[in-house]
């Protein structure tokens, strides 16, 4: 009997048969890289472009852009918006209100979307040709999320970097939880057990007043956790809290969990403020920078068993002596269905293509080919030989690393911030006294008021 040969699967991603004889494609981007970095180590990288500087991830960048460049026959180039984030999406607004058409594709970090989500100055990426959402390079939550209504205005994938950057994560000391005979935190997470109550009481059990003057001194003593007040808003959405949900058109709804809300707001409070236990950047005074002058030395010399921060401060850990570990963000409790990573919107970026693109065609090709090569090319490098290679120092680690970047979770209102429905957190986290319910009420007829505002707007745009 002949042996057939098993039929096998088409690779997901075949190379466009086009030839754009060497047009110029420009993708706007937060240019930390070109404008001198930052206060952090991730502030060297730009994910549009980079130089081969040695650097495995700057060569990464830089090799995907070529492969791209000869495999669509296109010349990229970079625009560099402000290394002020936050304004990033104005500045796209401006160009294209002029009729400037140098932007053909931008990658906003989430903070400075909502002046261009609804603002009529973005195509519906649905009737972008020739790019498909559904591949493995694009983020299948950042799609679901923000598509509305069948429209979808942006999204998020490999080609975006500085999403990888972003995932809320809490560092720990192995120096200080073995001396504490603490049960292994990376078994707990396996076993669905990694909660805010046993993060809690390893952070107390940790708490020690070294100096022995009865007071917790920050640079002193040995701290449970170092947290900020938007720490309560991680909380919040890594508890299972949908602040949006989408009803049967499609449409945001305002959908909080009144009662898990509280009952996390209620929690945390009073280990927020705990000053033996926790050190609240609100309630420290006299440094410029309190994460970089005092959080990130603490933690690097065990002075603090837990860094709750964003996955890109493994990058400034990696001339750190004593070894530390990385794990997702706690459940609520030991019965949520799974972890859920929230994103810092600071940092996490997503792709727009501006009405004034007249290139779709091309603009598909080149939106696909850049998230696939980045999958293939800059994710492992980022993955394996920046974040593994250089920080991360065990095998669990780089398990954790899986769950946290597998994770993450999005919300409009976390975008939009409809009525300060999502910032409201911030303020409960920044309070020891300020109650959810009281607060909430206050914020829901407003927040229904302007999620309408927003759906007419994108009715609008038709």
């Amino acid at each position: 009997m002949t042996e057939t040969a098993a039929e096998t699967e088409p690779p997901e991603y075949t190379a466009p048969d086009v030839d754009y004889d060497g047009e110029t494609f420009t993708i706007g981007a937060v240019d930390y890289y070109s404008q001198g970095g930052g206060v952090w180590k991730a502030q060297d990288y730009c994910e549009a472009y980079a130089d081969a500087t040695g650097d495995p991830l700057h060569d990464a960048i830089f090799e995907r852009n070529n492969v791209v460049e000869e495999e669509l026959n296109v010349n990229l180039e970079a625009y560099s918006f402000s290394k002020l984030g936050n304004v990033a999406g104005g500045e796209l607004k401006t160009l294209v209100l002029a009729g400037e058409t140098i932007v053909d594709l931008a990658s906003l970090p989430g903070q400075s979307m909502p002046a261009v989500l609804s603002a009529g100055i973005c195509l519906d990426l649905h009737d972008v040709q020739n790019v498909d959402f559904s591949r493995s390079w694009w983020d299948a939550s950042s799609v679901e999320t923000f598509d509305i209504m069948g429209t979808l205005y942006a999204v998020t994938g490999d080609f975006n970097l500085i999403t990888s950057f972003s995932p809320i994560t809490y560092f720990f000391s192995k120096q200080l939880a073995e001396q504490h005979h603490l049960e292994d935190p990376y078994t707990l997470v396996k076993e669905g057990k990694w909660t805010l109550d046993v993060s809690m009481r390893m952070a107390e059990t940790v708490a020690t007043d070294v100096n022995g003057n009865g007071t917790a001194d920050i640079l002193d003593d040995h701290f449970g956790i170092m947290l900020e007040a938007v720490s309560m808003t991680s909380a919040i959405l890594a508890g299972g809290v949908h602040l949006t949900e989408k009803d049967g058109d499609g449409k945001p709804v305002l959908a909080v969990d009144q009662e898990l809300a509280a009952n996390i707001v209620e929690k945390l409070q009073p280990f927020f403020f705990n000053d033996k236990v926790t050190m609240h950047n609100g309630r420290i005074n006299g440094y410029g920078n309190v994460f970089t002058e005092l959080f990130l030395p603490a933690f690097q010399e065990n002075r603090g068993l837990f860094y709750n921060n964003q996955l890109l401060v493994a990058l400034d850990l990696r001339e750190m002596d004593a070894d530390f570990g990385i794990l997702p963000h706690p459940k609520y409790n030991e019965e949520q269905a799974a972890y859920y990573g929230p994103v810092n919107y600071h940092w996490a970026t997503f792709d727009v293509v501006p009405i004034t693109n007249g290139r779709l065609d091309m603009t598909g090709y080149l939106m696909d080919a850049l998230g696939y090569h980045s999958q293939q090319i800059v994710t492992p490098t980022y993955v394996e030989k920046t974040i593994q290679g250089k920080s991360l120092r065990d095998e669990e680690s780089i398990e954790m690393l899986e769950i946290i970047l597998d994770s993450r979770v999005y919300d409009l209102a976390s975008i939009y911030d409809w009525s300060g429905i999502s910032s409201m957190f911030n303020e409960l986290g920044n309070s020891a006294t300020k109650q959810f319910a009281s607060t909430y009420a206050g914020k829901e007829k407003g927040t229904m008021a302007a999620i309408e505002k927003t759906i007419a707007e994108i009715e609008a745009l038709g």
